[in-house]
């Protein structure tokens, strides 16, 4: 996370979250799935830039069991 203003008590904070990344397909131990990375942007009542967190994950579908 990245924080780029305090916030204070009674700002109003808008979250906005957008797919940056989203990878090809590809099988691991786990199943077939690829990797995400997500950004999610704070602002406050101003509009002012406060923070930006990102996540970068795995999404997968478990192999179906014989």
């Amino acid at each position: 996370m990245t924080l780029h203003a305090p916030l204070r008590p009674g700002d109003r904070v808008k979250v906005t979250e957008s797919v940056r990344e989203i990878g090809e397909l590809r099988e691991t131990k786990l199943g077939v799935g690829r990797k995400w990375i997500v950004d999610v942007t704070y602002t406050n009542q101003r509009g002012e830039l406060v923070g930006v967190e990102t996540y970068r994950m795995f999404g997968y579908r478990r192999r179906s069991e014989p």
